[in-house]
């Protein structure tokens, strides 16, 4: 892999993972309202799991910075994602999809 390549990967890398670094970052600032958010949403154990999402956020962020195990931090990184997906985002079970769009860009 010549230089160039290689300085794109690793740009790459980090802007990917500053998105969970400061995710995990301001989950340890509020984690009474991760937590509540989390049970709302029907998580078990939310009090103890917010620490697992704080934990592979930061600790898969840092690692992808870092280059160390990158491609295993970042199929975490992926299933991890991917689950919030499926159980944050009901865009699918909406009557009216653009409704449902409406409703969330609203919501922030």
């Amino acid at each position: 892999m010549n230089a160039e390549v290689s300085a794109i990967s690793a740009l790459g890398r980090l802007l990917i993972a500053l998105i969970f670094i400061r995710a995990g970052i301001s989950k340890l600032g509020s984690l009474a309202a991760t937590a509540a958010t989390m049970r709302n949403h029907g998580i078990p154990y939310p009090d103890i799991l917010v620490w697992g999402a704080i934990a592979l956020e930061l600790g898969g962020g840092l690692m992808l910075v870092a280059g160390l195990y990158a491609r295993w931090a970042a199929l975490a990184l992926f299933f991890y994602t991917f689950s919030l997906a499926l159980i944050f985002h009901h865009y699918w079970t909406a009557s009216d999809p653009a409704a449902a769009r409406t409703e969330a860009s609203t919501s922030r």
